[in-house]
C-alpha cells in the first residue's frame, strides 16, 4: 500500500509552470506518484484552484488559452484522487480556520 500524500494546488501547478520557485520538490512528488510510490489526494477544491490559476495565467499572458486547456487536460488525467467534502467536518474546518487564522480553503487541505 502506497503512502498517501495530500497535494495542494500551488504545489501541483509547479508541474506545469517550470519558471516557479522551488519546483524540485513538486517534481519529486510527481515522480514518486507516477512511479507508484505514493498516492496523491486532494479535496475537489483542488481542480477549481488549478483551473482558476490557469485562467489567471492566460489573463496575465503567461500562457495562451490553448496551453491552459492542454495543461488542464493533463491535470485532469494525472490521477490525483479528488475527494468530495465531508459535510460532518465543516464545523471543525471553520473552527480550526478561525483558531489558526487561515482560510477555510487552506484548512480543507489540512483537514484532509
Amino acid at each position: 500500500m502506497s503512502k498517501k500524500v495530500v497535494i495542494d494546488a500551488c504545489v501541483s501547478l509547479k508541474w506545469r509552470f517550470k519558471d516557479e520557485d522551488q519546483i524540485d520538490n513538486a517534481l519529486y512528488l510527481l515522480s514518486d506518484f507516477l512511479d507508484g510510490k505514493i498516492d496523491l489526494l486532494a479535496p475537489v477544491l483542488w481542480i477549481y484552484e488549478i483551473t482558476n490559476a490557469l485562467r489567471t495565467a492566460v489573463i496575465r499572458k503567461r500562457i495562451n488559452l490553448k496551453q491552459a486547456q492542454n495543461d488542464l487536460k493533463h491535470f485532469l488525467q494525472t490521477g490525483v484522487q479528488l475527494l468530495p467534502p465531508d459535510i460532518e467536518r465543516f464545523d471543525s474546518i471553520l473552527s480550526s480556520a478561525v483558531a489558526h487564522q487561515i482560510s477555510v480553503y487552506d484548512m480543507t487541505y489540512i483537514e484532509l
